[in-house]
């Protein structure tokens, strides 16, 4: 039964390409939703998939998956039975089907699209995929011509070519391919391309979620909410956000968690934010999953559960997250969430989220540098690493900073900088920054002697609660 399934989902996916040659898309939606009923006949759900993403109206029965769920569909037919080391029957009999599609000498554009699809979603081989795309591009297929811009994009197969992803994305926009106006909407609104425009970047994603494409209504979205391109409007933020989550679209349930779990545009629902990062996070969305990880840290919305933030932290770390780097460094700095203190693997994985812009990562390692602790002291590499933090405004950094070039230590003895360090830090409320300046002011060391400004200093920095400042106040009589 199994295997006459299969015949009949190949001669369904053929009867599909053959309408989709003749324009009837319609009719090739149909084929291919009955080739793909099994959920097991990867070149059914791959044209499917296709369709789906460039004509959203194409969707026209109540349960018909999404784009995303037939990518899914997709990597499970690969993985059947993947632990008896053989290749599943749903993968030999697509490797069948296409290999027969590659022996046709009169193997037509839509052939040459799914060939494309095949080498570029299933075997990973990009430079025979971009070889189909091109072919089908040349003889006017607006679907390929989508799919030769996104590895011109990507740089899959080819070289990254913003221009060229831009000029094959506005062919196929102009016939009105959805996701292909959501595709040059990014290059918009990045610059890439093409001038940085982000009212255009706007127009195109609405004119693609007004069609009905849910990434598209995502990064409307955010345009509202970052007011880019748009007036800002949290609330129309919120309202597309909530649209395409209703359509299961994994960016848009993080991003209403979001707003959820702080209560902007929505009241806070702080359960509800946690079962839309889980919905997101069983995607494999890494910010959903990084999300979910702090509910669980702090015990917001779910039960405090260290141990479950800790292997969700590990999660999106693997996926390359950097704030779950981060959180998962500080565990391993206290020894929480169930594992034990090592200083070392901290200081691996501040290292981690360094490399990718952390801030707050940058300072903790330059502080394990500077004591010595999970790494080898090195004061002078602190010195840099603090610099790139306070650079970026860091209070506790400049103060740090400051306490080095005070010391000499890692840096030349320059009391004069370590003024100015403590100074701006004081200037924005830092008590303990102020009672070291104060104490430079009070023994005239790096500036003039000037006891009575030393006194304002450290009761500004008593007030903010700092004790030392106290002790010194209380050294002097005051």
């Amino acid at each position: 039964l199994r295997c006459a399934g299969m015949a009949a989902a190949e001669a369904d996916t053929a009867e599909g390409l053959r309408r989709w040659d003749s324009g009837a898309t319609e009719e090739a939606a149909r084929c291919f939703r009955l080739g793909a009923a099994t959920g097991e006949f990867i070149p059914a759900l791959l044209a499917l998939r296709t369709l789906f993403m460039g004509h959203t109206h194409l969707r026209l029965v109540p349960d018909d998956p999404s784009p995303d769920q037939l990518l899914a569909a997709v990597d499970r037919a690969k993985r059947q039975d993947g632990d008896s080391g053989k290749e599943s029957e749903a993968r030999n009999a697509a490797e069948r089907f296409i290999d027969g599609l590659l022996a046709d000498p009169s193997c037509s554009a839509s052939c040459h699209l799914l060939i494309g699809l095949w080498m570029r979603l299933v075997t990973k081989n990009y430079g025979e995929a971009v070889k189909h795309f091109r072919i089908a591009a040349n003889a006017g297929h607006y679907f390929a011509m989508n799919n030769l811009g996104v590895s011109y994009h990507l740089g899959e197969g080819v070289p990254v070519d913003y221009g060229r992803a831009a000029e094959l994305y506005q062919r196929a926009a102009a016939s009105g391919h959805i996701a292909a106006m959501f595709n040059l909407g990014l290059l918009c609104e990045k610059g890439d391309g093409m001038p940085l425009d982000l009212k255009q970047a706007a127009e195109l994603y609405r004119r693609a979620a007004d069609a009905g494409d849910d990434d598209a209504m995502c990064a409307l979205g955010v345009l509202y909410e970052r007011g880019e391109g748009v007036p800002r409007d949290i609330q129309i933020a919120a309202e597309l956000y909530q649209k395409a989550a209703d359509v299961g679209n994994k960016y848009a349930m993080c991003n209403v968690g979001v707003l959820l779990q702080r209560g902007e545009a929505l009241p806070q629902d702080l359960p509800r934010a946690a079962c839309l990062f889980r919905k997101a996070a069983d995607s494999g969305y890494a910010p959903a999953v990084y999300n979910l990880a702090v509910l669980y840290d702090n015990g917001e919305g779910v039960e405090k559960n260290t141990t479950e933030a800790f292997r969700l932290y590990q999660q999106a770390s693997d996926a390359g997250h950097a704030g779950a780097t981060f959180n998962l460094a500080v565990l391993y700095d206290r020894g929480e969430g169930g594992v034990q203190q090592d200083l070392q693997r901290a200081a691996q994985l501040y290292q981690r989220a360094a490399d990718s812009g952390n801030q707050d990562a940058i300072y903790n390692l330059a502080n394990l540098f500077d004591r010595g602790e999970g790494v080898e002291q090195d004061q002078k590499r602190a010195a840099v690493l603090y610099q790139k933090v306070a650079d970026g405004g860091d209070l506790d950094a400049m103060y740090n900073l400051g306490g080095l070039y005070e010391g000499g230590e890692g840096v030349s003895l320059d009391l004069r900088r370590a003024a100015l360090l403590y100074q701006q830090a004081a200037d924005a409320g830092h008590a303990a920054a102020a009672n070291s300046l104060a104490l430079l002011y009070q023994w005239g060391q790096g500036m003039a002697l000037d006891p009575r400004h030393a006194w304002r200093l450290l009761r500004l920095a008593a007030d903010n609660g700092s004790k030392p400042a106290k002790r010194s106040l209380k050294e002097i009589g005051v």
